[in-house]
């Protein structure tokens, strides 16, 4: 007999032996709460940019957000001066914005070769990084389970 087979002996006649024959492995579903990162909601009000003194030497652009969120927090706007495909200028603020509340982020160019014609020389784009705030959501996940499976041999 194997090493692993287990004998049973009932009544007079019969006997029966379990023999392990293998594992049978599935994968199970089973729920469970995930918590994540996700930007507060916000919305741009105005974006606009002008050239700054008489000959438009400079530009000088806003960007006002409002916060459309139940939670506050500090949101930090980029604003990158480009002539052609090089970055010529770049600055950042951050502030801090309340539940709907709106605020206005103001920058100046500084340093841009002269040029009358800005508005077709250079192009300005602006990137808004709001709070994080963390959501929890229902996840199904999965997970191996693994059994015996016996041959029952009945004598």
């Amino acid at each position: 007999m194997e090493k692993n087979a287990r004998s049973y002996r009932r009544g007079c006649d019969f006997s029966y032996t379990f023999l392990p024959v293998f594992q049978a492995c599935e994968e199970v579903p089973y729920q469970t709460i995930e918590k994540y990162e996700v930007p507060v909601n916000y919305k741009v009000v105005d974006a606009s940019c002008y050239g700054t003194s008489i000959l438009d030497w400079e530009i000088e652009c806003t960007v006002k957000i409002e916060n459309a969120d139940s939670q506050g927090g500090t949101f930090t706007v980029t604003l990158d001066y480009s002539n052609s495909d090089s970055l010529a200028y770049s600055t950042s603020d951050s502030k801090y914005t309340g539940p709907g509340q709106s605020v206005e982020f103001r920058f100046k160019s500084s340093g841009l070769s002269y040029s009358t014609d800005w508005k077709s020389r250079y192009s300005v784009d602006y990137d808004i990084n709001p709070l994080k705030k963390i959501e929890t959501r229902v996840v199904t996940k999965y997970r191996k389970e693994c059994r015996s499976v016996n041959l029952i041999l009945g004598t």
